[in-house]
């Protein structure tokens, strides 16, 4: 069910739940490309994926040349309006880069962390410049508008387009309906993101997952996050052999597994304490 809380729209399945599960989509989708895992996670968890800044009918952020820590920044005060404390999160893609830098600047908030499909970003000055290939992905958008330049890009999100078709229409489907000003102002976090400096500071259990078949952030990717977490947090590095960078959409049951599975082994090793 589509909910509003302050500028943030978010979809929430399961609100009796005791445990929240925060989803955070990534660069070129929204929170109702989680549906393929609401049914599975929500008769345990209380799921909430919002619609980042800028995106469905969330309000853009104020600054057009936006930071991971104004995304963070905004998803801390949506947690705490939604009374979520102490929360499971998992970041795709770009949500990895909010999900880390919320990690880092309220540790208070969470009590696991789970990086998919990392997106690295690319270390450019906010602001000042954009990174070359974020600069063509722009320029492709503007040019031949949302639904387009879905169709031009949905398939390489999914590995084996031709015979996943309904994978790939839910991958477009969310592409095409991305807002320019919510898209341009993540491209803009994706340019000067820099996760890999992020990561250190997380002091909650993390896992890695990657589809092995990701050609957008691909395994090495995930392999500079997971080694460069603290060995006290370090938990699965996870590789799901016939997935892409649409992971969840396109393998759903396992990655509800993954992710049941992580919380189930937190709150068994919280109540041994």
């Amino acid at each position: 069910m589509k909910k509003t809380s302050g500028p943030i729209e978010y979809i929430e399945q399961n609100n009796a739940g005791k445990t929240c599960l925060i989803l955070l989509h990534g660069i070129g989708s929204s929170a109702k490309s989680f549906a393929p895992v609401f049914s599975e996670l929500s008769s345990a968890f209380r799921v909430i994926a919002w619609n980042a800044p800028g995106y469905g009918s969330s309000d853009p952020l104020q600054d057009s040349s936006p930071q991971a820590i104004d995304y963070a920044n905004a998803l801390a005060d949506f947690l705490e309006r939604l009374n979520c404390n102490k929360v499971y999160l998992v970041g795709h893609s770009l949500g990895a880069l909010i999900a880390a830098s919320l990690a880092k600047i309220r540790p208070d908030l969470l009590k696991g962390l789970l990086l998919v499909s990392p997106a690295l970003g690319y270390n450019t000055v906010a602001g000042l410049e954009l990174n070359e290939t974020v600069k063509l992905r722009l320029n492709d958008f503007q040019k031949l508008g949302s639904k387009v330049f879905a169709e031009k890009r949905a398939m390489r999100l999914v590995f084996e387009p031709g015979l996943n078709v309904d994978t790939v229409n839910i991958v477009r489907n969310a592409m095409a309906s991305v807002n320019e000003i919510g898209y341009v102002q993540a491209l803009n976090m994706l340019s000067s993101g820099q996760l890999l400096v992020d990561i250190p500071h997380i002091k909650c259990p993390t896992e890695v997952v990657i589809g092995k078949q990701d050609i957008i952030t691909p395994i090495s990717n995930a392999e500079q996050v997971y080694q460069i977490l603290g060995d006290e947090f370090k938990g699965n590095f996870t590789v799901l052999d016939k997935a892409g960078h649409a992971i969840y959409q396109q393998s759903p049951s396992e990655f509800a597994k993954i992710v049941s599975n992580f919380i189930m082994d937190v709150e068994s090793k919280i109540e041994g304490n």
